[in-house]
């Protein structure tokens, strides 16, 4: 009788810990492409990214592991925030990462394209243009607002995060050497699938290294 007793009660909290985490949690995403700060380096003047998805992966305790994505197929310019609502399961997450796919459908120009100015050492400069045709990855790992990587998402409290790409920063990143020979030749930097490997590359390969997740 002890042990179908202490069955019942282990069964009762299995149960109890399924239903608490069942019903999904409300989060608000404010999505901006920063390009507003300026280094003294380079000056962005313009800006386009055709944003495909938005996708999360975690862990959580005591349920199990969540991948979902949401379509949102939509262009954004220069600084302009984008509000995506995004029911996410309740749980309290222990890793949590965000990956956002830009990819132009038929009727975009561009994944990608950047144009603005780079300022060499010397005070002089050239204006450079950016286009990435291809499909770009962008992977975070999520931060609660104290910095901590466990996230707490309950379906009594609407989480607010912001996932912020800053642009001036990536291009900051470059390695002077890479904009002094592109601007071997005159007139604008050209950056794409063809001209300027380097820069092109560079970006590809670095551009997650400048998103930050982070829940209010």
């Amino acid at each position: 009788m002890k042990a179908v007793t202490v069955a019942l009660v282990l069964s009762a909290l299995l149960m109890g810990c399924s239903r608490k985490w069942k019903q999904p949690t409300q989060c608000n995403f404010n999505v901006i492409f920063d390009t507003e700060s300026s280094s003294g380096v380079n000056e962005i003047t313009s800006s386009t990214f055709y944003f495909k998805t938005l996708s999360f992966e975690g862990v959580r305790e005591e349920a199990g592991n969540i991948s979902i994505s949401k379509t949102i197929e939509k262009q954004l310019n220069d600084n302009q925030i984008e509000l995506i609502e995004f029911d996410i399961p309740q749980g309290t997450y222990t890793d949590l990462n965000t990956e956002i796919l830009l990819s132009r459908n038929s009727g975009a120009s561009h994944t990608l394209r950047i144009n603005g100015k780079h300022y060499f050492s010397g005070g002089a400069f050239n204006n450079f243009r950016i286009d990435i045709d291809s499909d770009i990855l962008i992977r975070a790992d999520n931060v609660d607002a104290d910095g901590s990587s466990t996230i707490l998402l309950s379906k009594k409290v609407d989480r607010t995060a912001n996932i912020e790409f800053d642009v001036t920063a990536l291009l900051d990143g470059i390695p002077e050497s890479s904009w002094t020979d592109a601007a071997s030749g005159s007139g604008t930097i050209v950056v794409d699938g063809d001209s300027n490997q380097s820069l092109y590359l560079y970006i590809l390969m670095n551009i997650s290294n400048y998103v930050d997740v982070r829940f209010l």
